[in-house]
């Protein structure tokens, strides 16, 4: 197992046992074994179990973009490449929720930290450029009108997001991924007549 492999084994083990079990109930001697590395390993890639965990976020969010990137990639049209993305983002939501839900404590110290507020900054502003792109393709292929591309990128990512976060809220499982065609309908036409 080479360097990098041992330390995304590491995270893959961390990131199941976080969504599975919370900061707190989460042993790094189990996260170890299940990686198949012993606990000293671990500590050789992260300082403590707090840099584990905000390393796991970070992992989590770039296998995110990857998948998202990935599935849009499979589509020519703007249309489509919105639709893949709703859905995308739609079937995540369960891994999404388990992992933030059961280390919200946490998670709101590094959302008091400036370089953990500064990378999730960046995480997020990477993901609104890719959104934006797909906006801007819309426009310049005629299928959507011209308007702020940034601004309707906006737009969309608040419908995918309200989505979740009322799923969460409500304690919902899991969020049907085929209503992702209703919600990009919704957006490009809106609610008027």
């Amino acid at each position: 197992m080479e360097g990098m492999d041992k330390r995304e084994t590491i995270l893959q083990a961390a990131s199941r046992a976080f969504a599975t079990k919370g900061f707190h109930d989460s042993k790094v001697e189990e996260i170890a074994s299940v990686a198949g590395v012993a606990k000293g390993t671990v500590y050789l890639y992260f300082k403590d179990k707090s840099t584990l965990l905000y390393e796991v976020l970070h992992y989590t969010r770039e296998k995110y973009k990857h998948g998202l990137e990935e599935e849009t990639e499979r589509y020519t049209t703007a249309y489509d490449k919105l639709l893949g993305y709703t859905r995308f983002h739609l079937a995540q939501f369960p891994n999404m929720v388990k992992l933030h839900k059961l280390n919200m404590e946490q998670l709101t110290k590094f959302h008091n930290d400036p370089s953990s507020r500064r990378r999730m900054k960046d995480e997020q502003e990477g993901m609104m450029d890719f959104l934006t792109q797909i906006v801007q393709l819309g426009m310049d292929s005629g299928e959507f009108r011209t308007v702020n591309a940034r601004d309707a990128a906006l737009l969309c990512w608040g419908a995918m997001h309200a989505n979740v976060h009322w799923a969460m809220v409500n304690e919902v499982e899991e969020i049907d991924s085929d209503r992702a065609e209703g919600i990009v309908n919704l957006i490009l036409s809106g609610i008027g007549k």
